[in-house]
């Protein structure tokens, strides 16, 4: 369900499609609610109103199947070369990609979990390894503590 007014989009099981997000108690598939940029609620809005499929993401306007997903990976490598962007093989690295962002924009993890759905912190910590600028100028601001 996209709701471009509370520019988010909700996710929940059906019949054809089930997260993989699981909830701890229940072992069902979470619903998500995912915000969506003010460029993103732009292109939506933008799109056909004869738009009647229910799938929002299309090639040749109809419905991407799941057989396509090596097409849209093999766009996803392809984009990436281009744009000089090493190492990002797969849909789910863009996931990646956006935690880290989040997290390197913010320096809040509690954020970083709240968006990409996560119920466990540490799954969260995975998708931010890699040193952040911040933490980099904290570690700077502690050279000397302590001598003086």
């Amino acid at each position: 369900n996209v709701d471009l007014e509370a520019a988010n989009i909700t996710i929940t099981r059906t019949d054809d499609f089930t997260p993989k997000g699981r909830a701890r108690k229940t072992g069902l598939s979470k619903t998500r609610t995912v915000p969506l940029t003010s460029d993103a609620v732009e292109m939506l809005r933008s799109m056909p109103r004869s738009h009647t499929y229910k799938n929002v993401f299309l090639r040749d306007g109809k419905p991407i199947d799941k057989g396509a997903e090596k097409n849209l990976r093999y766009w996803l490598q392809k984009t990436a070369k281009a744009a000089g962007i090493v190492g990002m093989t797969r849909l789910h690295e863009l996931r990646h990609t956006c935690g880290q962002q989040i997290y390197d924009l913010t320096g809040d993890i509690y954020v970083v979990k709240e968006v990409l759905g996560h119920s466990d912190l540490e799954t969260t910590l995975r998708y931010v390894g890699k040193p952040t600028r911040r933490a980099e100028e904290a570690i700077k601001k502690l050279e000397g503590f302590g001598t003086k």
